[in-house]
């Protein structure tokens, strides 16, 4: 059985391993798995089937089962509003990948998102190094890759919509990379603070850099130096090899000064958002954007923001409960050049509201509200196409979502959505978050009361019927992507799965690339859900000795 906590509020369910004595299953690669399906599968005696315990199996190759949540049953209706789609319908973005320490081994690490619409989000390896996801949001990403005895690395990733990725990263055989970074062509810039995949060094007199121990791989440089226009450029990093000098030239150039003025007051809490992103968005920018935004400004405030790029340049600025005129500006950034722009804050419409349990306000509450698709949102608030959030490591828009918390008498302030959807998700988590409130607002809510209520696990239930067996089968699992402890399933036990959100899941179990099972709606409740899955031959009585030592693992008798 499998099972679990309840997860938080953007997950689907939970499921941890409940089998006692629980053993993990070799996991397969895709050469072995190709090779398995040439694999001729032994019978064994009557006698040797009674000695095949739960701790040991002769099944080489393991079960695989994926299961993705589609729509869940328990978001918020309302009348008058109809059909909407569930929180989170528009991240369906995949990310698969698998992490090394050295050639043969699976590394302990985390992918955590830094920037990008995924930013704060955290994946975590199994004990073979695989991860994954399927419900990311589109867009571009950098992300950082931390483990124990790993030297670390910061990738850049291109997410896109029903469209998967892969990252494919080894810590077995480093890289080294030098260069050389100059002014005028010529001239040597000392004190330059040059970034590669993570890791920080300085340019000595004559411009020079080298940095070692770089994972290998598509990566980027980063090159800052005040007075010059930051440059970020991408780079390969060779297994076993040193970047030949020479090769590698940066040539930084003087900036300009965009001088941002804030005009008025007006709505609030909070300050003024800026951000900044190049003003061509059908091309990726030289200029490292993500590192500055947002700028967070101060009514009646005026800030400098030196050493600026000579391009066009995006200005886009937000506050709670208030609209910035110009809500987006292109400016014309040139070199040594002072640009200003006034940001004017005008009166908008709010939502306001508290968050209470049992009648008496809650401090420090998270309050969220956001579109259900928030991909589409994003880009009706942008006014661009869905390529948009490619052009640069952009964040989902005000009109897609809002956060804030509660003060201390429970009370909070958003603004209002005007891009003319009907509908917005609202949800309120205490600090602990133990407790929980979700509604469907319309419109016309500006005035709302919130009402929180102990969260409730996942209760849904999920079964696979396996076919008889008379020895444990190993299986290695995914809920949207990400995966679960490998495991040995016991002879003669069903797989289950609970704790799962109660709603439509697609499910999809395969052995040695045969598909055994694929239904793309199942209907998940309380009351149990069982599937039967029948089992090739090979699944139950397993391969012989040749087939594990061509697969380069150790026979388990």
């Amino acid at each position: 059985m499998l099972g679990g906590p309840s997860a938080p509020v953007q997950e689907p369910g939970t499921v941890g391993v409940q089998i006692e004595t629980p053993h993990l299953a070799p996991a397969s690669d895709a050469n072995a798995a190709a090779s398995a399906r040439a694999v001729e599968a032994i019978t064994l005696p009557e006698s040797d089937r009674e000695t095949v315990g739960s701790s040991a199996s002769t099944v080489l190759w393991p079960l695989e089962v994926r299961l993705e949540l589609v729509k869940p049953s328990d978001a918020p209706t309302r009348d008058g509003i109809g059909r909407t789609p569930a929180p989170g319908s528009g991240a369906t973005a995949r990310l698969t990948g698998r992490i090394g320490a050295k050639v043969d081994r699976g590394a302990q690490a985390e992918i955590r998102f830094i920037a990008g619409p995924n930013a704060g989000r955290t994946l975590v390896t199994d004990s073979e190094g695989r991860f994954g996801a399927t419900n990311l949001y589109p867009g571009l990403a950098i992300v950082d890759v931390t483990g124990p005895g790993l030297v670390g690395a910061r990738r850049e990733l291109r997410l896109r919509q029903r469209r998967e990725a892969v990252l494919n990263m080894g810590f077995g055989r480093l890289g080294a990379v030098q260069g050389q970074v100059l002014q005028k062509s010529t001239e040597p810039v000392e004190g330059a603070v040059v970034t590669i995949d993570g890791h920080e060094t300085q340019t000595d007199a004559g411009g020079f850099f080298y940095l070692g121990s770089l994972a290998s791989g598509q990566s980027f440089i980063e090159i800052e130096k005040p007075g010059f226009a930051s440059q970020r450029e991408m780079v390969n990093i060779t297994a076993n090899a040193t970047m030949p000098a020479g090769r590698l030239k940066y040539v930084l150039e003087k900036g300009g000064t965009l001088v941002l003025t804030i005009d008025g007051n007006t709505g609030g809490p909070g300050p003024v958002e800026v951000w900044l992103a190049s003003g061509a968005p059908k091309r990726l920018s030289g200029y490292p954007y993500w590192k500055m935004n947002p700028i967070l400004l101060q009514p009646g405030e005026q800030r400098e923001i030196p050493d600026m790029p000579k391009e066009l340049v995006r200005v886009q600025a937000w506050r709670t409960g208030a609209v910035c005129n110009p809500e987006s500006r292109n400016v014309n950034m040139r070199a040594t050049a002072r640009m200003p722009l006034t940001i004017e804050l005008r009166s908008a419409e709010k939502i306001v509201g508290r968050v209470l349990k049992e009648g008496k306000p809650v401090a420090g509450a998270l309050v969220v509200l956001e579109a259900p698709d928030r991909v589409q949102a994003s880009l009706r608030h942008y006014r661009q196409p869905a390529t948009f959030l490619e052009s640069g490591f952009m964040p989902l828009g005000p009109e897609a979502v809002q956060e804030t918390t509660t003060d201390g008498l429970g009370r909070f302030v958003l603004s209002a959505w005007r891009d003319g959807s009907n509908a917005r998700y609202i949800t309120a988590t205490s600090k602990d978050e133990k407790f929980v409130a979700t509604r469907l607002l319309d419109g016309t809510d500006r005035d709302i009361s919130l009402d929180l209520s102990p969260r409730e696990d996942g209760r849904g239930i999920l079964t696979l019927d396996l076919s008889d067996r008379f020895q444990s089968l190993p299986v290695v699992w995914t809920m949207n992507g990400e995966p679960g402890p490998d495991l040995l399933l016991p002879e003669g036990e069903p797989l289950e799965f609970e704790g799962l959100r109660e709603g439509t899941w697609s499910v999809e179990v395969k052995w040695s690339a045969e598909t055994l099972l694929a239904q793309p709606s199942v209907e998940v409740t309380a009351e149990g859900t069982d599937l039967p899955v029948t089992l090739p031959e090979d699944a139950i009585v397993g391969q012989d000795e040749e087939a594990w030592l061509r697969a380069g693992r150790d026979y388990p008798y």
